[in-house]
């Protein structure tokens, strides 16, 4: 009966990749790394998390200019992921039930974290070391022995930007066995998971309990092996979101029929949520000393009021922005242009490699021209850390192409016009 119940609705569901979320996934790997390149020369250190070098000075435009933008991505990038995985897992559910969907994001997800764990996170470390090395903060000797003193390591260990890819897998198998479950009494998940006025109540409320609870799940960083609890809550319910928008009929019309109009309310609150986030970030960062502002060994505690404005304005924006920009972009985008697609195809390459490229290309530039100004570099570093992890995919991609010329087969594109996002969101 279950399976009669997904056959018979197979057609209801259209597993179309849309194209506004071709770009949306390409641009929103490239703001990862704009992410990332920034923090070295934004004006504080992100609380809590440990990055090689610092090469900012006090005040300046420039440097004001980057730290928004640092924080700006870092409120809304992993929403905008988050969604767009719930939508398509929900959306492979749909069409192939539980332990298919768990069983193709546990290979298309699993073979990355193990291969990023086995050579990514080795070079990442020693990339850390030599800035830190460089920097005075660490010795020769300790860099052999990976001892260290005055527990300036506290935030080195963890699975630095791969802690994405357990997250997901987790809530995947979640889902799924959500779904067995439902199909084992003969219902349908897809017809529990709906948006109305109580599902996005709960939702918001439990993100902005956490956000009060542990501010550092936005505004700072959280290293670990294994998923921190309440940043695993928090980015779950965006997960949530998106699979109960995909469920939900018709929902996506609708978002993307005011889409435009919601625009300006997304932009100034993404604003007015960043200035309380900055503004909150650099009192703190006044209050410690130099060494473990540089190192992230500090971490986020505001006033009580600031919190809860925080904790407010927080998971709104991100939510609202998120929403917003999946509709628009999915109302008004019909075609991916040729850059677009070819980011989107090597989203996952260069999420993978970017992180000791972007580290190593800014340890360089402050050794090399260290009176460069911060956005020369920035945008340096962001074309390297963007560059390399592409260049790597579009040779991968010619190797099989010609490889399979040899055999007899059909060649592969290199830049894929409509890559299947569906299938590695």
């Amino acid at each position: 009966m279950a399976l009669s119940l997904r056959t018979a609705s197979e057609d209801q569901k259209t597993p179309a990749v849309h194209p506004g979320w071709v770009c949306v996934r390409g641009w929103a790997a490239v703001g990862v790394v704009i992410l990332h390149s920034c923090i070295a020369y934004s004006s504080v250190s992100m609380p809590g998390l440990a990055w090689p070098i610092r090469d900012s000075v006090p005040g300046g435009w420039q440097i004001s200019g980057i730290t928004a933008l640092m924080w700006a991505i870092e409120v809304i990038i992993m929403p905008i992921f988050l969604v767009l995985a719930g939508h398509f897992a929900m959306v492979t559910l749909n069409h192939k039930g539980g332990w298919a969907t768990i069983r193709s994001r546990m290979r298309r997800l699993g073979w990355p974290l193990i291969m990023g764990v086995c050579v990514i996170l080795p070079i990442d470390l020693y990339v850390w070391l030599v800035g830190w090395l460089s920097e005075g903060t660490i010795t020769m000797r300790e860099l052999r022995a990976l001892k260290f003193h005055d527990n300036i390591d506290a935030n080195l260990w963890g699975l630095s930007h791969l802690w994405f890819l357990p997250y997901l897998m987790t809530y995947v198998v979640g889902l799924g066995l959500l779904d067995l479950w439902a199909c084992r009494h003969e219902k349908r998940l897809s017809n529990w998971l709906r948006c109305n006025t109580w599902s996005i109540s709960a939702i918001w409320l439990t993100s902005v309990g956490l956000i009060a609870i542990a501010p550092q799940i936005v505004w700072g960083f959280q290293h670990a092996f294994l998923p921190v609890p309440t940043k695993w809550a928090y980015c779950g319910l965006f997960f949530l979101l998106g699979a109960m928008l995909q469920s939900t009929n018709g929902m996506w019309n609708d978002i993307s029929a005011v889409a435009s109009r919601m625009f300006p309310i997304a932009i100034m609150m993404l604003l007015a949520t960043v200035a309380m986030g900055q503004h909150a970030t650099d009192l703190v960062g006044m209050d410690v000393d130099a060494d473990s502002q540089r190192n992230g060994t500090w971490s986020l505690s505001v006033m009580p009021m600031t919190a809860i404005v925080l904790a407010l304005m927080t998971p709104t924006t991100a939510a609202l922005t998120t929403v917003v920009v999946l509709g628009w972009t999915n109302r008004a985008i019909r075609q991916p242009g040729r850059i677009s697609a070819s980011l989107s195809a090597a989203s996952l390459t260069i999420y993978l490699a970017h992180h000791p490229v972007v580290a190593a290309t800014q340890i360089m530039l402050k050794t090399a021209v260290p009176m460069w100004p911060p956005l020369v570099k920035v945008t340096l570093v962001v074309v390297t850390g963007v560059g390399l992890p592409w260049l790597m995919h579009v040779m991968h991609a010619a190797r099989a192409a010609r490889r399979d010329d040899d055999v007899g087969q059909a060649p592969r594109t290199i830049t894929l016009p409509k890559p299947d996002i569906a299938k590695a969101a």
